[in-house]
């Protein structure tokens, strides 16, 4: 297990952004530096939530059925965070076949058959114990380290039509 202050040397480096004036004299290592510093600070809040929400039994629910209202970013810091704390909360992602079914790539498909075959076999769960069957494994699509380094996707296609609420109000 990786500790709160052993992060930084495989932090991914954030969208670098160039200094606005070449006055500024910024080095891109510079950038790097910062980036890496801002992104664990962030996964150290994200602990600090995941501490929280375990020792007071609380639950993290994240919903993903309105992707416009949700961030893909936050989501993998939280992902980063639970490797990095012990406490381990009870977390419920709420999602769409919609939105899966809009992906395009292998993995994406691969991982909403896989969620369709799950639900063929699911029961409802209720409150007052009634016994089901032995939970099923789905294999995660991917691991948040292969979101370390963003220069791999710099002229990667995009998964999926960017929805227009992602867009820059000074792009098109």
């Amino acid at each position: 297990m990786i500790g709160r202050g052993q992060y930084s040397d495989v932090a991914p480096v954030l969208n670098p952004v160039k200094p606005l004036s070449s006055s500024a004299n910024i080095t891109d290592d510079q950038v790097n530096v910062v980036n890496k510093l801002l992104f664990q600070k962030l996964v150290t809040v994200f602990c600090a939530i995941l501490d929280a929400a375990a020792m007071s039994n609380n639950w993290i629910i994240i919903d993903r059925t309105r992707p416009n209202e949700s961030s893909a970013t936050a989501e993998l810091i939280l992902e980063f965070a639970i490797r990095q704390t012990a406490q381990k909360p009870t977390i419920i992602v709420i999602d769409s076949v919609k939105r899966y079914s809009e992906y395009n790539s292998a993995a994406s498909k691969s991982h909403l058959a896989d969620l369709i075959e799950l639900a063929k076999h699911s029961k409802p769960i209720t409150s007052d114990g009634i016994e089901f069957d032995e939970p099923q494994i789905v294999p995660l699509p991917y691991s948040p380290d292969d979101f370390e380094d963003p220069t791999k996707f710099y002229d990667a296609a995009l998964p999926c039509a960017p929805m227009k609420e992602h867009f820059r109000p000074d792009t098109k």
